[in-house]
């Protein structure tokens, strides 16, 4: 059963061992990601199963909506990680 993220610490606690496979809400539909945590650098790696792209954000830039809807889909209750 997906279990809700609802805020950057969960996500960190989530990504940081090795991974968490996530998915964004989409009015029915769902964008599949795969978000690691890497705390040495402070950085998220974020692998977009939609079309294989990837990208490494701080957690200021995960939380800003002009580059990244996941602290959008965070802050309105659509980010659940798969599974646990």
């Amino acid at each position: 059963m997906p279990t809700q993220i609802n805020s950057i610490e969960n996500l960190k606690e989530r990504a940081e061992k090795s991974g968490c496979e996530c998915f964004i809400q989409l009015n029915g539909c769902r964008s599949s990601k795969h978000i690691s945590y890497d705390k040495d650098s402070g950085k998220f790696w974020v692998c977009h199963y939609i079309d294989g792209s990837d990208e490494y954000l701080t957690e200021k830039e995960i939380m800003d909506s002009a580059i990244s809807n996941i602290g959008n889909a965070m802050n309105k209750g659509a980010l659940f990680a798969d599974g646990d």
